[in-house]
């Protein structure tokens, strides 16, 4: 009995250890689980407009800008560029020119653009931390923002039509090899105003590319996401670019079902004459 005693308190000395270490490793494990877990959102791909903003990526986003000042974006280049104002002295052919705003749009939208800017914001560096790298950042403001944009389109704004509208207007720009300086005044005004159908192609087929899933999103967190992004991403992106006389018709335009001033039937024979002499000045 007695050395039998003896055995199992030896056993347990033995296996102590092995418990610790056990017990030590499961510690261990779970700090760096914890710690994979905090980092996993840090090490995943940039969003593009394209792709789906989960929980995780709005969750880090709305942590990081809550540590900016004022709660909101830095100051940061638009995305949304205005429409064409070529100078007249501009030499280059209409058809280049019209080349070289598409290729001008396209900059403004990569990524490196936003990440040259916003990478010398002292306090976006801080708040960022190890929640987001700065190029997951940038993705998400452009992915959310560009929802935000959707949302604010009108049912009555059809993107696929708009694309298809603006790809007929601008046939005639794309095969106009003329120099722009040797236009005339009214034809420069025509090649501009035909030009800023650039632009709403340009918006039309970014807004394309947002998902259902992120619209949703963008409208659940509307009143959040309204403090935090500039005015041209909760504005309607086309309402500054349109053509109101196209749009709405020009004033006083007269309309067939209302009858036109050519077709009134009248005879001079017909008109009242007054007799008063004219009054005297």
């Amino acid at each position: 009995m007695h050395k039998s005693r003896i055995l199992a308190q030896h056993l347990c000395v033995v296996r102590h250890p092995t418990v610790l270490w056990i017990s030590l490793f499961a510690v261990c494990c779970g700090a760096v689980l914890t710690g994979c877990t905090v980092q996993t959102q840090k090490f995943m791909e940039p969003r593009d407009i394209g792709d789906k903003v989960t929980e995780a990526d709005l969750d880090s986003f709305l942590q990081v800008v809550n540590e900016l000042p004022d709660k909101k974006l830095p100051e940061m280049p638009a995305l949304f560029k205005k429409p064409p104002t070529w100078d007249e002295q501009r030499t280059l052919p209409v058809n280049e020119l019209v080349r070289e705003e598409t290729d001008e749009l396209d900059k403004m939208w990569n990524d490196e653009n936003l990440i040259r800017h916003l990478a010398k914001d002292r306090a976006l560096k801080k708040a960022l931390k190890q929640r987001l790298s700065l190029p997951q950042f940038v993705g998400l403001v452009k992915t959310i923002g560009v929802a935000l944009a959707r949302n604010a389109v009108r049912p009555d704004q059809n993107l696929h039509k708009i694309v298809e509208q603006g790809k007929k207007r601008l046939e005639a720009l794309r095969k106009q090899t003329r120099r722009f300086n040797q236009l005339k005044p009214d034809e420069r005004h025509v090649v501009l105003t035909t030009a800023v159908w650039i632009t709403r192609i340009d918006r039309a087929r970014r807004l394309l590319q947002v998902p259902p899933e992120n619209r949703a999103m963008a409208s659940e967190h509307l009143e959040r996401l309204q403090t935090i992004f500039p005015a041209e991403f909760t504005a309607n992106p086309f309402d500054s670019i349109a053509d109101q006389i196209e749009e709405l018709g020009m004033s006083f335009e007269e309309q067939r079902q209302t009858g036109l001033d050519a077709e009134i039937d009248w005879k001079e024979s017909d008109a009242l004459r007054g007799n008063d002499p004219p009054d005297e000045p």
